[in-house]
């Protein structure tokens, strides 16, 4: 029942993500579009001296960057309630600092948050040249470093 759960999950986060980047075309945009997408356990959390993410943990990440706009949805299950999100600069080994706050679900069993935010030129030219070197963060209170985590791979539109 928990893997049907977080597939309906993600199909309602994707189609969330799909309507808020047909409307951003349907204002002039539309060149140059990538698709984003993030598996997160709380396993892929990088250790530093401490625990590493939640063992429970899981979660999907979908995005499109469409110019400057980067329109995501992000959907958790088995983590107490995320208090951020972000993308962070690094690869499956590595931690980085925050470069794209991002908005959290409100809830953790499960939760879902979607909303869309302009990048600077230079971050949105590097998540399109090397979306591999970045990945999605969700902490919680009790995992400041990250209850789950998953990295980037892209898809051209």
């Amino acid at each position: 029942m928990r893997r049907r759960d977080l597939v309906l999950g993600v199909v309602a986060v994707a189609v969330v993500v799909l309507g808020v980047a047909t409307q951003v075309l349907a204002q002039g945009g539309g060149g140059g579009n990538k698709a984003f997408f993030a598996v997160m356990t709380g396993a892929k959390v990088v250790r530093a001296g401490e625990s590493a993410g939640d063992t429970n943990g899981r979660g999907a990440f979908s995005a499109i960057l469409d110019g400057r706009t980067l329109c995501y949805g992000i959907q958790v299950k088995n983590i107490a309630n995320p208090v951020a999100a972000h993308i962070h600069p690094g690869g499956a080994t590595a931690r980085g600092p925050v470069a794209i706050p991002l908005k959290q679900p409100a809830k953790g069993d499960p939760g879902a948050s979607a909303a869309c935010v302009r990048l600077s030129r230079s971050r949105a030219a590097a998540l399109s040249a090397n979306p591999g070197d970045f990945y999605v963060n969700v902490h919680t209170a009790g995992l400041p470093n990250g209850a789950v985590r998953g990295q980037l791979i892209a898809r051209s539109r």
